[in-house]
């Protein structure tokens, strides 16, 4: 046998006191982890809600006036709105660019049917394009006997404080604003705000 010494270092021992040390540096940078974190979705909330604060207000309110306008349909008609005051009416402003728009069409259609059957007049205005762009998308995606108005110049959404694409503005028989939706609608919201107009 030979005299060589061999040593053997202890299996998965370590500095018990390092440990602690070890642990507490990787919960302070978890706590730096999380501030981080913490600091970034409170940033986002604030610009974001500065952001909204800086945008402008629509111009039209509910139990406010609606402002009077004048178009020309699609289908070759005038309408004022001031003439069809003793009417509700529905204005839907939309564009063929506008995706949610375009996808709210068959509804439209099939809700606005329902609502002239009870009173309701909708009218669709298509704003900041051209007559024959609208009215080829109309014709190819099958839309033709959607109650259009033309709004070519923005001067009536404008009017309306129309901020996107779709927005519908429901308008009592006096003449009053009665409920303002930015976005698309469901068949069933369509119903729930025409049925408040009666």
């Amino acid at each position: 046998m030979s005299n060589e010494r061999v040593d053997v270092a202890p299996v998965a021992t370590g500095n018990r006191r390092a440990m602690p040390l070890v642990l507490a540096g990787l919960g302070l940078l978890g706590l730096m982890a999380v501030a981080l974190v913490v600091g970034l979705i409170l940033l986002f909330i604030n610009s974001t809600s500065a952001q909204r604060a800086a945008l402008p207000k629509p111009k039209v309110d509910v139990k406010q006036p609606a402002p009077d306008f004048q178009l020309r349909t699609l289908q070759g008609e005038t309408v004022k709105l001031s003439e069809l005051r003793g009417q509700p009416v529905w204005l839907n402003f939309w564009a063929a660019w506008c995706a949610p728009c375009r996808q709210e069409i068959p509804d439209l259609i099939a809700e606005g049917k329902k609502a002239g059957d009870q009173g309701v007049r909708l009218l669709t205005i298509d704003t900041g394009e051209g007559e024959q762009e609208v009215r080829r998308y109309l014709k190819t995606s099958g839309y033709s006997e959607l109650p259009t108005a033309l709004d070519q110049d923005g001067s009536v959404a404008s009017a309306y404080g129309v901020l996107g694409l779709p927005t519908h503005v429901f308008i009592d028989s006096q003449g009053t604003v009665r409920r303002v939706n930015l976005g698309p609608m469901s068949a069933e919201a369509m119903r729930r705000a025409v049925s408040e107009l009666r």
